[in-house]
């Protein structure tokens, strides 16, 4: 409390308080009859506030603050990736559901680790936020499934999901399963997709 009010009269009061307080660092309940008072009476003003803003400390910490506001804000948004675009596969539900999918590395190789991009679309084109997807794939003919576990990480945008740690280790045929469950207007809504495709 002390050093709080001691910090806002140094910063706040005229010249002779400043220097009042420069010569008895522990004399502020001289000035007012409390703490509580004295900050109130020196900080809660507007004056006192006009003048506190206007001192030179006062405007760096004030730049700072926003600085570090404002790039942490830019950091921390999600942004596309470069390689968003390279469309690789897509398609369309029963019930109309758009499907794109970008990838990382184009075309498609084996045996190294990528991500990818899934953009959900409705009938009308309009975007699927905030849906769950569930993400399958292996070799049919083989009888074995991916290598890894793929699992869709974040929605970048709005209808665009990350898929993460996606690999192919043998050429052939592979199929794809995508289930999809988003809120239609305030209801359930889920449907489902199989892209077949040959690497």
């Amino acid at each position: 409390m002390n050093f709080v009010c001691l910090f806002t009269a140094f910063m706040t009061n005229p010249a002779q308080n400043r220097q009042y307080l420069l010569i008895n660092p522990t004399a502020h309940s001289d000035i007012a009859p409390s703490g509580l008072e004295f900050c109130y009476n020196q900080f809660f003003t507007i004056p006192s506030l006009i003048n506190l803003m206007t001192q030179p400390l006062c405007k760096l910490l004030i730049a700072t603050f926003l600085l570090i506001v404002t790039t942490g804000s830019a950091f921390s948004a999600e942004s596309l990736p470069p390689w968003a675009g390279q469309s690789v596969l897509s398609a369309t539900t029963n019930k109309g559901l758009k499907i794109e999918m970008d990838s990382e590395i184009r075309p498609l190789e084996i045996n190294k680790i990528h991500s990818w991009l899934i953009r959900l679309n409705d009938s009308q084109g309009n975007v699927i936020s905030n849906a769950t997807i569930e993400f399958e794939g292996g070799m049919p003919e083989h009888n074995h499934g991916l290598p890894t576990q793929p699992q869709v990480t974040t929605e970048i945008e709005p209808g665009v999901y990350l898929l993460e740690g996606i690999r192919f280790h043998m050429q052939g045929a592979w199929r794809l399963e995508l289930k999809l469950m988003w809120d239609d207007n305030g209801r359930a809504a889920s449907d489902s997709a199989v892209i077949d495709f040959a690497l």
